[in-house]
């Protein structure tokens, strides 16, 4: 890091949730742009829709895809929020 406060993102453990990460990633500007504040889920490579709940979300995902095969997160900038958190209730 060159002085500056970045931090690094490691892949999660669960590899399901990488490719929803990327493309949460990819769009996360635009996400935040157009629903700020509410909880994307992402499942592989598709956007199943927003929701302005997290557990309505969360619900939605596990409801189709079970617990751990999906990305629960919220449609903030990285400015706004400091750390990307992973929503998962699947224990190790």
């Amino acid at each position: 890091m060159n002085g500056d406060t970045e931090m690094a993102i490691r892949p999660p453990r669960n590899k399901a949730l990488r490719k929803p990460l990327e493309v949460f990633k990819a769009n996360q500007e635009q996400f935040a742009e157009e629903h700020h504040g509410e909880f994307v889920v992402i499942h592989k490579d598709e956007v199943v829709g927003f929701y302005r709940e997290e557990m309505e979300g969360y619900a939605v995902g596990v409801e189709k895809f079970g617990l751990g095969e999906f990305l629960l997160q919220e449609c903030v900038r990285d400015d706004d929020r400091g750390v990307i958190r992973f929503h998962s209730r699947v224990g190790w």
